[in-house]
This record gives C-alpha cells, sequence and structure tokens, in this order.
C-alpha cells in the first residue's frame, strides 16, 4: 500500500522543483539577418531541426525548422513565433504542461527578454531525478536509526 500511495510522489515533486539554469539545453542560434544558407549550414553541423533566432540582445525571436530554411532569405524572413515559453523562476510542472501544449517537443527559458536556452523532455527527466534524488538523500540524513546500545551493560540500564 506505502508503495501505491507514493507512487505520484514525483509528479508532485514537478510542482516544487524550479527551472535550473544548469539542465537547460542550447540549441544552436542564428542572428535574425543572417541567411537561411548559414542557418542549414548549421543545423546541418550540429544535426539539429531547428535553429532558435536570437537578436543581438540576447532576446529569443523565434525558431526556424528545417522544412523552412531551404529557401532564400535570412533567418528573420523565416522565423516562426515560439508558441509557449517559461521563466527561470517558473516550476517543472509548468515546464512540462507548456512544452505539452506545442509540436516543438521543448519549452524555451528566458530570463526577463534574455533566451537561456531549452527544456526537453530528457532534460525535465534529468532535473526531476535529480530533485528526487536529493530529496531522498537529504530524509536518509535527517532520519538516522536508533542507536543501539553498545554493551549488555548499556542495555540494562536504559531498559531500568
Amino acid at each position: 500500500m506505502a508503495d501505491f500511495v507514493g507512487a505520484d510522489r514525483a509528479l508532485k515533486r514537478l510542482k516544487v522543483t524550479p527551472i535550473e539554469i544548469e539542465s537547460l539545453e542550447h540549441p544552436p542560434t542564428v542572428l535574425p539577418s543572417e541567411s537561411l544558407a548559414h542557418a542549414r549550414e548549421i543545423m546541418s553541423r550540429t544535426h539539429a531541426s531547428w535553429v532558435a533566432v536570437v537578436d543581438a540582445e540576447g532576446q529569443l525571436r523565434g525558431h526556424v525548422r528545417a522544412a523552412n530554411a531551404a529557401a532564400e532569405g535570412t533567418a528573420g524572413d523565416r522565423v516562426e513565433r515560439v508558441e509557449s515559453w517559461v521563466s527561470t523562476d517558473d516550476y517543472l510542472e509548468n515546464a512540462l504542461a507548456a512544452m505539452l501544449l506545442t509540436d516543438y517537443g521543448w519549452v524555451a527559458v528566458v530570463d526577463g527578454e534574455r533566451f537561456l536556452g531549452v527544456l526537453t523532455p530528457d532534460a525535465i527527466y534529468r532535473a526531476l531525478r535529480s530533485s528526487l534524488d536529493e530529496a531522498a538523500a537529504e530524509h536518509a540524513t535527517a532520519a538516522p536509526a536508533a542507536a543501539a546500545p553498545a554493551t549488555p551493560v548499556e542495555a540494562e540500564r536504559t531498559s531500568a
């Protein structure tokens, strides 16, 4: 029964686990003014299916998927709006919910206006697993087992 009751603790932990910058993945980026040929070359070199379009101030302007980069022009000409994003002060639950509402398979993470990276399902798994492991370690050190008497004489004194 205890296993059943605690089975959803990981899902509950999504509500209280903050987004950690270290868990972000960093997709390739291009400036809006850079050519689509350059975007295609970056995608080819990095084996990515898209590039983030980030301006000189670090603001996410959107993304360009490989299928939309086949034309001539600039990344800014073919940029698609990013439909959902989360802030660094958000929690993994909101990041996962935002991710599930798009067909990207990732959610952008911003700090104010500045693009920091993306969370993917794998990154969320790693961050949540790390959080669960830390909680288990804290629980193990917070609840030490009762010390057994060292000798029969001590046992007799404590039972009297």
